[in-house]
């Protein structure tokens, strides 16, 4: 199921960032969590008589607007309507600006990015002028909300990076927020948890210092939808309470539903409970936002529960007939928020809706509507999580971070001259003998940094001997992964079930086939990898070998309890020739009638990991049969691969030493390989490379 992680889609230019206020009128706007929205419209109604020129009528439209932006998307056009005729009439471009930027939050709250972002670019040719600073920064922070919607990723780091860096310059700590909150998105939608979750941290504690419950609200939701990410729970619960909190003494219903939406996958145990939250959400959807972004996830959420409360009934709390309804609740649903998302021009929602209508799909027996959704998502899901991407996010962090350390360093240059200047004056007789010790000074330090720099190459160049080494280990690994024979036999295997009229499996083998692939490319561009991405494609690898050697052998995964899969790190394809290696050679041409079965655990000792995959095939002292001489070549390449990466591992690593020994097994048939690994750690892996 999707967890909604709203950008801040709001215009940058608010009642707190918005230098277009009236003075009698702010008050006013400010209390407005103390007024009902019926009582601040009918205030500002009351001052449009009393408006003693045009510029002071226009201020008055613009600010009517903004009060029905969050409920009524039509009343808010038509204010605008008003306002904007008359700031082009006075030739005012601040104003006219001022009104570009109401209508691209209109538009981009229904939906309609492509014309958000055209209003935005007018906004921004006024915007450029010196002096408007403060207006361009939330023009950049718009158009990277548009384009952060359109999953156009790189362009909304642009934006981002642009905006974050003016609002730093005019020193607007509200700017500021609102954009690290938006890079903390970004990073969540590149499933980049650990970044996303400092910036959302750097954004609570921003807005703590200001004091701002409604940039606090924001932050808090955040925080609480990384959690939910990475399957914390309860960590979220505190968050996505707090923030609820807020909303609700704020009167922020907008904010309030996107919590309830978020709250409730907190109790994804709880589907009842879990649907009554998503229920009470959509009611406020319903009732104030009907057209907004947000609730086309939240009625997609509620088509995935109904989904799950039908198909994921393991305790039978539901009666038949309950299931029944569930399901076509469920599609219904689902095929209005694919629709929605579809008119919206949202990909990834697209790609969310049409997986999960792939799954009810395939469990409701439609096969041909759930592969045509499937293969919707997958084509979606390619190019919005591509490597490329994810590099193009981390290259403009690492350039945002070089200016922020240039513009430092520059600044303590200046600094340095001030101090240079006043000694000048005060020490006037110690001119020589300053000038004489500094150049001393510097010529001794260039040569120290000279020698440093002549070291740091020589390292350099044996750390990248080492990485090409390792580089071409891998790339021999995934050559004997993914060999032209093997998927000629899944196809071929695929042929048969197709023939054969058994279009589930047919179904089944394509999608595990396609996971398969994704997982190892995906894991093949890093040098370690999640332990539990690794541990998936290991299963599916083994699923396919059995499929198509038609289930001639059992096979079974253990992992140790104390291990979390999740926050330590393997080296990618270092497992699976010893599982291809105890198929080919020692199940699939087991001498006896035996049943042959493969073993796979994975244990924590000590500060190692051990992986054990075992057999009761034909062991190591049997000579092999003329039949399977190619498969004992790719054995002995295989194990010779897995040699020479530990000893890079081992030469690379101050860690407890990699180790790897192949056994006949004393007791019983077969054989047992026995893997030993440190226990690498996120933080450790970045600081390695």
């Amino acid at each position: 199921m999707k967890i909604e992680n709203n950008i801040l889609n709001q215009n940058a230019m608010s009642l707190k960032a918005n230098p277009f206020l009236l003075p009698i009128i702010a008050l006013m706007l400010f209390s407005f969590s103390a007024q009902s929205q019926v009582g601040l419209i009918d205030s500002l109604k009351s001052e449009l008589p009393k408006a003693k020129n045009d510029t002071v009528t226009a201020r008055i439209y613009h600010l009517l607007g903004q009060a029905y932006i969050n409920s009524d998307l039509d009343s808010a056009i038509a204010y605008f309507d008003l306002g904007l005729p008359v700031a082009e009439k006075l030739k005012w471009e601040k104003g006219i600006s001022v009104f570009m930027s109401d209508y691209s939050t209109v538009y981009s709250y229904k939906g309609d990015q492509a014309k958000a972002i055209s209003y935005l670019e007018k906004s921004v040719k006024f915007n450029l002028k010196p002096g408007n600073e403060r207006n361009l920064s939330s023009d950049y922070i718009n158009l990277s909300t548009s384009y952060q919607q359109l999953a156009q990723y790189q362009k909304s780091a642009d934006y981002l990076f642009k905006a974050l860096d003016l609002s730093i310059k005019v020193k607007d700590n509200y700017l500021q927020g609102v954009c690290l909150g938006n890079i903390s998105n970004l990073f969540f939608y590149q499933e980049n948890y650990a970044k996303a979750l400092q910036y959302a941290l750097k954004h609570l504690q921003l807005s703590k210092s200001m004091g701002d419950d409604e940039q606090i609200g924001h932050a808090n939701l955040k925080i609480g939808n990384i959690y939910l990410a990475r399957e914390m729970n309860d960590s979220a619960l505190v968050f996505l309470e707090a923030a609820l909190g807020i909303a609700k003494k704020n009167t922020d219903r907008l904010q309030e539903a996107r919590t309830l939406s978020s709250l409730a996958h907190a109790y994804e145990p709880t589907l009842l409970r879990k649907m009554e939250i998503l229920l009470e959400a959509q009611k406020i959807y319903d009732a104030y936002f009907p057209d907004n972004v947000s609730a086309v996830s939240n009625i997609g959420n509620i088509g995935g529960t109904y989904a799950a409360m039908a198909l994921k009934d393991s305790f039978n709390r539901f009666t038949v007939s309950e299931k029944k309804s569930y399901l076509t609740k469920a599609k219904l649903y689902l095929e209005k928020a694919l629709a929605a998302a579809k008119e919206m021009e949202d990909p990834e929602n697209i790609s969310e809706y049409a997986d999960n209508l792939a799954q009810l799909q395939e469990a409701t027996g439609d096969y041909a509507g759930s592969l045509a959704n499937f293969k919707i998502a997958k084509q979606i899901d390619d190019s919005l999580y591509s490597q490329d991407i994810k590099n193009a996010l981390a290259n403009k962090e690492s350039a945002y971070l070089e200016q922020l350390l240039q513009n430092k360093n520059e600044l303590q240059k200046l600094e340095l001259q001030k101090y240079w200047l006043i000694g000048a004056v005060l020490f006037s007789l110690m001119i020589i003998i300053s000038v004489f010790i500094i150049n001393k000074f510097r010529f001794q330090k260039q040569a120290i940094e000279n020698k440093l720099k002549q070291k740091e190459a020589e390292q350099i160049t044996k750390e990248l001997l080492h990485k090409n080494h390792i580089t071409e280990s891998e790339l021999k690994a995934i050559r004997s992964q993914m060999n032209p024979h093997f998927i000629f036999n899944v196809l071929n295997s695929l042929e048969s079930y197709i023939l054969d009229n058994d279009k589930q499996t047919a179904c089944r083998l394509v999608q595990k086939f396609a996971g398969l692939s994704r997982l190892i490319l995906e894991n093949s561009t890093q040098s370690f990898v999640e332990a539990a991405k690794e541990w998936k494609a290991i299963m599916l690898y083994t699923e396919l070998q059995a499929i198509r050697y038609n289930s001639s052998f059992l096979y079974e995964f253990k992992v140790d309890y104390r291990l979390d899969l999740r926050s330590i790190y393997l080296p990618p394809m270092l497992i699976q020739p010893l599982v291809e290696n105890a198929i080919l050679h020692g199940l699939v041409e087991q001498s006896d009638g035996s049943k042959p079965m493969i073993k796979m655990q994975m244990e924590q000792s000590g500060d190692s990991v051990k992986i054990i995959v075992s057999d009761n095939g034909n062991g190591l002292n049997e000579k092999p049969r003329m039949n399977i001489v190619h498969s004992l070549k790719e054995q002995s390449l295989g194990l010779k691969f897995i040699k020479e990466r530990i000893d890079m591992l081992n030469e690379n690593f101050n860690k407890p030493r990699a180790s790897f020994k192949l056994t006949n097994n004393e007791e019983t048939k077969g054989a047992t390989a026995e893997l030993i690994l440190p226990i690498w750690t996120g933080m450790e892996i970045r600081e390695a490379i």
